[in-house]
């Protein structure tokens, strides 16, 4: 068995099944990740977090919403959002615009720099960072599946 984090995608679910998932699933799942920036369209994304928050389960948005904003020169604005919206983690991406690996790990920097992102949580391909305020790591300890993979 390997010991690791298990992220699951809601492609954009209606919050009965959302919940449904994580009311049955949640358990094996330590982080939600909103992918391809379906957040900006989720009516009930509070709804949608506070099931998350109720279970332990860390949340964040794919890269693609990251880019959305970074490529308008508005991140103070989408880190406003990440923050409002009770996200835990940060994605820092690079897989819809151009940014070179330097700017991508001086974004990473200038978050792990201001408490917005825990250094062990950095990566090569994104850096997952607690949102201001809460302890750093992923929001529950590791847990032991078969299905988990080590990082």
């Amino acid at each position: 068995m390997n010991t690791g984090v298990t992220m699951v995608i809601d492609p954009g679910l209606p919050t009965g099944a959302f919940t449904d998932l994580v009311t049955s699933h949640g358990d094996h799942i330590d982080l939600l990740k909103f992918g391809w920036g379906t957040a900006l369209v989720t009516r009930d994304l509070h709804r949608k977090v506070a099931v998350l928050r109720e279970a332990g389960i860390g949340c964040f948005f794919g890269g693609t919403l990251f880019e959305h904003y970074l490529v308008r020169d508005r991140l103070d604005d989408y880190l406003a959002f990440v923050d409002d919206a009770g996200a835990t983690h940060i994605e820092v991406s690079h897989g819809t615009i151009p940014l070179s690996q330097h700017d991508k790990a001086s974004y990473v920097e200038r978050m792990t720099g201001t408490g917005r992102c825990s250094p062990r949580s950095a990566t090569r391909t994104r850096a997952v960072r607690p949102a201001s305020g809460r302890a750093t790591g992923s929001p529950r300890s590791p847990r032991t599946s078969p299905r988990a993979r080590t990082s």
